[in-house]
């Protein structure tokens, strides 16, 4: 029985045809950023047969290239584009174990990355000659614990020190390491999540002020603990522990009151700083202390419209760049006199549509490309892009992924 052709294969092959056709004409950068950043299964499927190995290489990487895709480029000629697909863990597992069988070293260590990568490719990897190798396998979040446990004891610190960095190593391993005599080792122990607390309470004592830092910026750090160090005698012990999300709200409001304007910055940027310090560091003489506040997503609407008034391009910036910027105030900073502010602006997702309108008539190109890549902008709005006079406009329509086929190859 003879099998019909699916009458859209040719749709299909003609609109693959036409899109490569264009991407060839355009300069590489360009094509390159696409292949990098676009998530259009179109646009992807037809850099993955660009001539530029640096081009099929940023599609390898792409986690938003399409299985089938990766599955193409993981036997590219190219050793590093088929590293690359190894590496991404969107790539089907079973294009992952036909890769792990191979015997390319560059493709092997890439393999080494992947949290997905088989168990098999792991353990080969863990016994190599080669240090580096050992490091990446120590380094995978997905290394069994056992396989973890052996690494520990490698000769090659830079092994030791990868195990010691990993969340997924075991608390007994951890508590080994402590022990360790290298003190980059002790200091992953220190920055490690998964350290027991009795280890980081026995670490913060160190004599070594980086591994000291390091327990200061822990995410599991007790409480009492970054109060201590907060009152460390290194400033970059108390810096790291003002910079800790889980830094107690009343020390953060103490810490926002020193005469180090370093330190008042750090607790600017910290996302459990009460929205009423903020407030009050939006006033600071310090450009960027107000610069942090301005990048703070925890920040209060009223505060982000105070500083979108700031007479600081970089703080202005950052109001613009800060997704929590309420629509009102970016309509504001949509007419500002900076072109760079008004591409911020254009590419926050939290803009409006009457904003979008403004800047998608805006005079400069690198702004109306940034309203054309926003997924957030109208399909009638991306129409009329399609159509600019503008490649770097054009192309940021191509790269939207809510862009549809056929306005793609307008």
């Amino acid at each position: 029985m003879t099998s019909r052709k699916n009458p859209l294969d040719k749709v299909t092959s003609q609109a693959n045809a036409a899109l490569k056709n264009w991407m060839q004409q355009s300069e590489i950068g360009i094509r390159e950023a696409l292949a990098g950043h676009s998530s259009a299964a179109l646009v992807l499927q037809v850099l993955a047969s660009d001539h530029e190995e640096w081009v099929r290489f940023a599609v390898a990487e792409n986690p938003a290239t399409p299985a089938d895709v990766l599955k193409v480029l993981s036997r590219d000629k190219d050793e590093g584009v088929r590293g690359a697909a190894a590496a991404n863990p969107s790539t089907p597992f079973e294009v992952l174990k036909n890769l792990a069988k191979g015997r390319n070293k560059t493709v092997l260590f890439r393999l080494a990355t992947n949290p997905l990568a088989p168990i098999e490719a792991l353990v080969k990897c863990s016994t190599s000659k080669d240090s580096a190798f050992r490091s990446q396998v120590s380094q995978n979040i997905a290394a069994p614990m056992e396989l973890l446990a052996t690494l520990a004891k490698d000769d090659y610190e830079g092994v030791r020190n990868a195990v010691a960095s990993n969340p997924s190593t075991p608390s007994d391993v951890l508590r080994n390491l402590a022990e360790d005599k290298d003190e980059w080792v002790l200091r992953k122990v220190a920055g490690n999540p998964s350290s027991p607390v009795e280890i980081l309470r026995i670490l913060a004592t160190n004599e070594d002020d980086f591994v000291r830092r390091e327990v200061a910026e822990n995410p599991s750090t007790p409480v009492d603990l970054l109060a201590t160090l907060a009152k460390d005698e290194e400033e970059s012990v108390r810096y790291r522990s003002a910079s800790n999300s889980f830094t107690p709200p009343e020390f953060l409001t103490v810490l926002a009151t020193k005469r180090d304007p370093q330190i008042r910055s750090i607790v600017a940027s910290n996302c459990s700083t009460p929205s009423a310090v903020l407030a009050v560091l939006a006033t600071d003489k310090e450009e960027f202390c107000r610069s942090s506040v301005a990048s703070n997503t925890f920040a209060a609407p009223e505060t982000l419209g105070l500083l979108a008034k700031d007479k600081a391009y970089m703080v202005r910036r950052n109001v613009a760049d800060n997704p929590s910027t309420p629509t009102v105030v970016l309509e504001i900073l949509a007419q500002d006199n900076s072109e760079n502010i008004r591409e911020c602006v254009a590419s926050n997702q939290s803009i409006s549509i009457s904003t979008l309108e403004l800047l998608a008539r805006d005079t400069n190109a690198n702004v109306r490309s940034r309203v054309a890549g926003n997924p957030c902008t109208p399909l009638s709005f991306l129409e009329k892009l399609a159509e600019d006079e503008v490649d770097e406009v054009r192309l940021g329509v191509v790269g939207n992924r809510i862009s549809p086929t056929a306005l793609v190859l307008k």
